[in-house]
């Protein structure tokens, strides 16, 4: 996980502008005034426009009436929205003009004299004029404190304590909001909005502080006060979400920071509109966590426009806009383009330098972020000379135990090591992982390294995962063994992290995230693993072997598994799942109809869209605060959703194979492909000596397959495939049930199509005389080992066969714009008018097989117009052990959440499409589900996690096993195929083999002895 990016510390000084003071709001004498009050009441709500309107009347009351002290207080909250509303220069001004009247009156008014006071610092600190800002606040508690006045007192204590935080100077800033939130208590201060704003800038000083998990309790307590008080929806409500969002962003849960910030930035725009300095802080927020989630266009955009809505409102030489250049820059760095981030990062260093000559947290960063850039352009001295002035400043502002500085002392051990200097870069990374773990002393075992005692998971994870890599070079340079060792125990370390976070993370998008930025870890950790074993010759280091492969892909399906596991086992009321089960289902609802609002053809609402927005907002919150109830109130139930996951080899030996089984687990490690072959007996692994055409060659296969009728074509690039992947290992294979686990491009490759020898010149073979492997092997497919012995923990009641069988069949003379609602079709769907006999058949053959089934255990078949998306999806589907749905799919391998099974749509509020997040929230009990549909079986590869497809949907939902297609299949064979697998299967012969035999009975048949006929369709499962 390469988190070594520049935009590691770059939310900070952000908090400070969106923790900026909340204007004084208070009862006084002008309130008499209807107009005033009404404005008064406005401007609370934060209807600024409005509430000038009212102000302004009331001004004009005040004129008429000669009343100049009134006047001037409804000016001065003329003067207070106008800063909202992010009029810098019309506040002032206004507020002159508040003070010049208030003079003239001569009313000894020392409150108003207090809030002016604040007010010029308010400005002042927006300026990032904190000198200026220091002496007005300072000003203002002399008088407040000589009048009298403890909720004045307790305020510019507050903003006193903010202006050291925007300085970085986090000790006196917690001095001071020490002494504010002290005033408060000790004075009976009866506005707790003013308590949640305290709260508020205790997480924003902890936040610099690195105390993340603090930092958020204060904003939860914080956001806590203010939905108590303030209207919905409200800006300081935003900003209260914004600042937990950055919490998260460090924690690495990148999508609900995202969630946050999102709806926080969006309530911000509604309000104050696009040009806003809390907008362009949202904007600029976004975009860091877009980059973070290597979606670097929408960083982009994003962070370009927060860079020019702060050139339009602030001065060139004001330090939010070094924070835009320091942004810009960490893309183009991410990018590779060095000069061009140092450029920027340079633009950054100039402001800050005028600003903060006595140095600053942020121009600390900036210097990492040079010292990162220089590394990457191998000026290694350079990159070190940068490091170090990053270091000194935090060491001088910060305390020594500070995650940033232990992230400086990981980039300076990761230079060291690109220049070769091992022992040099060890060193910093020791100092890094004592600040990261709890008292730690750094040297912790892996099997000893509990999530509770890591501070700063996330930076740990990065140290370690840099520190194996050096322990990896020094091995190789020095010939030595130990380093090797070494590395192995930190891979395995880094796994342990990476499952802890894993787990920890409430957003399935933030998991995947953390996949992907993994993988590199499980492939590394093997490659260590392969070295010792080729060095050693010690068999342990197989297993470790085996170990990273497993882990390397289909962790969160294996999670999911365990967690509907441990809600079957740990007693949770069925009440509560049902609850989980509706509140997924409504966030479902929800993004659909986001998807449907964005789609091009309809036409643009903007408020639909936003109120979509905040739904789903609210509803994600719903649903991780009752599973995070729902953990905490069954103690079972968590004990067992975190058991470890991952099987031994000798594990799957013992308790999975016979001995005429065997399982190949393939694996792509860095450059190579391996193959892990299990027998009873034995764990071999062999490198295959692959080619880099690899891909294209299974790519040109498939489509050879679907496409070309030519015996001789067919079997040229059938037969080099399996001298590729399977010939090399045929000699470690016993008996003939094959269990084959794919990785990457092998998941797209039916294996048992693939022949045994090549056809010589003189030979005049036909499709159906072919050496197929099918003739020899049954087999079947896996996401994983580990993944079969969750399932076959999760056994359905054998004796229990109930069937239900779904045929929409599509008839052609439906409207055509019934047709035009499935997604990716711009004319009618083709008839399915073999699958109402599939279906029915089917029914037959389980009343035939188990006459004596009761009413509850008889088929459910729902046909044609009956065969709704509602009706699907209302039925007890945990009562069916088989569930057939002979239909039509779409599927989508750029976006897997497009995927979907259609449906019939006679009911105008059905759509008929049932989308993947929609079967991920189905509550399953199946032996079997069977996709008789085209290209089920196929998605995209997600990096660190495996194939996402309908398949990996339904495994999620509960289906132990699955029937599911390749490519696009013709209905007739398809039928035939069907019925045949389930007739053999009814007879009490296992998935695997009745497919087995089905196959080679439609390749002796002739007719469909073409691979393109049988094929397609795989079993998946034990």
């Amino acid at each position: 996980m390469q988190i070594t990016n520049t935009f590691t510390r770059l939310l900070t000084t952000l908090f400070g502008v969106l923790a900026l003071t909340v204007a004084v709001q208070g009862q006084d004498e002008a309130s008499t005034s209807p107009a005033y009050a009404k404005g008064d009441a406005l401007r609370f709500a934060a209807r600024y426009d409005s509430s000038n309107t009212y102000l302004q009347r009331s001004v004009k009351e005040f004129e008429a009436s000669d009343d100049s002290h009134r006047k001037a207080m409804a000016i001065y909250k003329l003067s207070l929205n106008k800063y909202s509303q992010d009029e810098p220069g019309e506040s002032e001004r206004l507020l002159e003009e508040a003070i010049v009247l208030h003079q003239q009156d001569g009313h000894n008014d020392h409150s108003f004299r207090v809030k002016a006071y604040h007010h010029r610092g308010v400005l002042a600190e927006a300026r990032a004029d904190y000198k200026k800002a220091l002496e007005w606040y300072r000003k203002g508690l002399k008088s407040a404190d000589s009048a009298r006045l403890p909720n004045l007192q307790t305020r510019l204590l507050a903003s006193i304590g903010d202006v050291y935080q925007s300085r970085g100077n986090y000790d006196r800033a917690l001095q001071q909001l020490g002494k504010a939130e002290s005033y408060y208590h000790r004075n009976g201060v009866e506005d707790k909005r003013l308590l949640g704003r305290i709260y508020n800038s205790y997480g924003v000083v902890h936040q610099g502080q690195g105390n993340w998990e603090t930092a958020l309790e204060y904003y939860r307590q914080s956001l806590e006060i203010d939905q108590e008080i303030l209207p919905r929806p409200h800006p300081d409500l935003a900003k209260g979400f914004n600042n937990m969002a950055i919490t998260y962003y460090y924690q690495g849960d990148y999508q609900r920071a995202l969630d946050h910030m999102k709806n926080a930035t969006q309530v911000l725009a509604d309000f104050h509109g696009e040009n806003h300095r809390l907008v362009a802080a949202g904007y600029n927020n976004v975009g860091i966590v877009y980059s973070e989630m290597d979606e670097l266009d929408k960083a982009t955009d994003y962070l370009k426009k927060a860079l020019a809505i702060k050139k339009k409102l602030l001065d060139n030489g004001h330090p939010d806009i070094a924070i835009a250049y320091q942004n810009l820059g960490a893309i183009h760095y991410d990018m590779g383009q060095y000069d061009e981030a140092i450029t920027h990062y340079k633009q950054a260093e100039s402001l800050y330098l005028d600003h903060f000559p006595e140095g600053h947290p942020e121009l600390a960063n900036t210097y990492a972020n040079l010292g990162q850039a220089y590394a990457n352009k191998q000026s290694y001295d350079k990159a070190l000379d940068y490091y170090q002035q990053d270091l000194q400043i935090n060491l001088d502002k910060l305390r020594a135990d500070h995650p940033f500085i232990g992230d400086t002392y990981t980039k300076i051990g990761e230079t060291h090591g690109m220049a070769g200097n091992y022992e040099q870069a060890l060193k910093y990374f020791r100092q890094a992982a004592d600040i990261f773990i709890r008292g730690s002393g750094s040297e912790v075992a892996a099997q000893q390294l509990p999530i509770e005692e890591v501070l700063y998971p996330t930076q740990l994870v990065e140290t370690l995962q840099q520190q194996a890599r050096v322990l990896q070079k020094y091995a190789d340079q020095s010939g030595e063994t130990s380093p090797l060792k070494q590395a192995m125990q930190t891979y395995l370390k880094l796994t342990q992290l990476v499952g802890d976070l894993q787990k920890s993370y409430h957003r399935k998008t933030s998991k995947l995230q953390l996949r992907k930025r993994s993988a590199e870890i499980y492939k590394q950790g093997f490659t260590t693993a392969c070295q010792l074993l080729q060095k050693t010759g010690n068999a342990d280091y197989k297993e470790y072997a085996f170990y990273f492969a497993e882990k390397s892909s289909g962790q969160l399906l294996l999670e999911q598994l365990q967690h509907l596991q441990a809600r079957k086992f740990a007693g949770v009321p069925d009440t509560l799942i049902e609850q989980e089960y509706e509140l997924k289902s409504r966030l479902t609802t929800l993004q659909e109809k986001l998807k449907v609002q964005a789609e091009p053809s309809q036409s643009t609402d903007s408020l639909r869209r936003r109120s979509l927005e905040d739904s789903l907002f609210h509803s994600r919150q719903a649903l991780t605060q009752h599973m995070e109830q729902v953990e905490q109130g069954y103690p079972s139930y968590y004990e067992l959703m975190y058991q470890p996951l991952v099987v031994r080899a000798a594990e799957v030996r013992r308790k999975m194979l016979a001995g005429n089984q065997t399982m190949i687990r393939y694996f792509w490690g860095s450059d190579d492909l391996y193959a892990f072959v299990l027998t009873e007996e034995e764990t071999r692994l062999r490198r295959l000596p692959v080619d880099s055409l690899l891909e294209e060659s299974i790519i040109r296969y498939r489509k050879q397959m679907r496409e070309v009728n030519s015996v001789k074509a067919f079997v040229e690039e059938s037969y080099y495939l399996y001298t590729q992947l399977f010939d090399p290992l045929r000699d470690l294979i016993q008996g003939n049930q094959l269990t084959i686990i794919p990785d990457g491009p092998l998941h797209h490759l039916p294996f048992e199509s693939l022949v045994t020898h090549a056809i010589t010149e003189d030979a005049a073979e036909r499709f159906h005389e072919l050496p197929y492997l099918v003739k020899d092997f049954t087999i079947s497919y896996a996401p994983s080992a580990s993944y079969l012995q969750v399932s076959r923990a999760t056994t359905t009641d054998e004796r229990q066969r109930s069937f239900l069988g779904v045929a929409p069949g599509f008839d052609p003379d439906q409207k055509a714009g019934r047709q035009r609602s499935y997604p990716h079709s711009d004319r009618p769907l083709s008839p399915l008018p073999l699958s109402k006999r599939e279906v029915e058949t089917l029914g037959t053959l389980f009343e035939e097989e188990h006459s004596f089934l009761t009413p509850e255990g008889q088929p459910a078949l729902f046909l044609e117009d009956e065969a709704t998306e509602n009706a699907f999806k209302d039925i007890p589907l945990t009562n069916y052990r088989y569930i057939h749905l002979a239909t039509h799919a779409v599927v989508s391998e750029e976006d897997p959440g497009q995927s979907a099974i259609l449906f019939s749509t006679s009911e105008p509020q059905d759509d008929g499409v049932l989308y993947t997040s929609e079967i991920y929230n189905l509550q399953l009990d199946a032996r079997l589900v069977a996709l008789s549909a085209c290209k089920t079986g196929i998605g995209s590869m997600a990096r660190g996690e495996g194939m996402m497809s309908l398949s990996r949907a339904f495994q999620y939902a509960g289906a132990q096993n699955l029937l599911v297609s390749l490519w696009d299949v013709d209905d007739r064979s398809s039928a035939r195929l069907m019925e045949d697998f389930y007739r053999h299967h009814l007879q009490d012969e296992g998935m695997p083999l009745a497919l087995q035999r089905t196959k080679r009975q439609m390749i002796k048949g002739v007719q469909y002895a073409h691979p393109k006929y049988w094929a397609p369709f795989i079993f998946i499962g034990h």
